[in-house]
């Protein structure tokens, strides 16, 4: 069984948030609102209850889109990808 985008993108943040308790990443936890509970949680959470995510019907994420970081990064994104399209070699007929 495949699992859904919703599930692949919970499995994601769920291993993002066990790799800031392992790393102690204390503002990447706060900024996702986990408590002490949650962090505890995620501390005890297993790789098999990763894949065991991709079965479940709901998710538990609030997701938004930071405007202000989303617009920078897109237009950093554009310049980046000017300047390797100005970049390429121009290929030369025999």
């Amino acid at each position: 069984m495949s699992a859904t985008k919703e599930a692949e993108l919970v499995t994601a943040v769920l291993l993002y948030a066990m790799r800031c308790v392992a790393e102690g990443d204390q503002p990447a936890l706060r900024s996702m609102r986990c408590g002490p509970q949650e962090i505890e949680v995620l501390r005890a959470l297993s790789l098999a209850d990763l894949y065991r995510v991709g079965a479940l019907q709901a998710h538990c994420l609030d997701i938004r889109l930071s405007r202000e970081v989303f617009w920078p990064m897109v237009r950093h994104l554009q310049g980046t990808r000017r300047g390797r399209q100005s970049s390429w070699p121009v290929e030369r007929q025999p």
